[in-house]
């Protein structure tokens, strides 16, 4: 059993690292990465086939990279775990929508930067929707909403 729990992290960690080097024939630039909520198709991350996951971004853009976020609601939890810009489409426009039983975003690295998302979640805005444990992070227009 413990053999194929192990194969199954391992799947979950490589299928995106396949699906991006499949589609990189030219199309992604790995400091540029695009995220759509109503994309089809598998994406790549390029501006012509976007990503449908916040998540899936971030994991792929390179450090100091951009992860540009199209305007729609993303049922997500984010982790930022490297330095990186993410940017939404705008206020209201781009809408985390984060499960009430974990962070809308954790930060866990410094020379973070979020703008243009609004976190609508549960809670205590402040103490229940965001959490920055890096050095540095810079939110510019980041209503939290509970």
């Amino acid at each position: 059993m413990k053999r194929i729990e192990s194969n199954r992290r391992h799947t979950r960690f490589f299928a995106p690292l396949v699906l991006v080097v499949l589609c990189a024939g030219g199309c992604v630039d790995p400091s540029n990465i695009y995220v759509d909520s109503t994309a089809t198709g598998p994406g790549c991350g390029s501006e012509d086939h976007p990503f449908r996951s916040i998540q899936l971004g971030l994991a792929l853009v390179a450090e100091g990279g951009t992860v540009h976020v199209a305007a729609g609601d993303y049922l997500e939890n984010l982790v930022v775990r490297k330095p990186v810009r993410l940017l939404g489409a705008g206020t209201g426009e781009t809408r985390l929508l984060a499960e009430m039983t974990r962070k809308g975003i954790e930060i866990r690295s410094g020379d973070v930067e979020i703008a243009g998302l609004s976190i609508i979640g549960q809670g205590e805005p402040d103490r229940d929707n965001l959490f920055v444990g890096g050095i540095w992070a810079v939110l510019f227009s980041l209503p939290i909403q509970p």
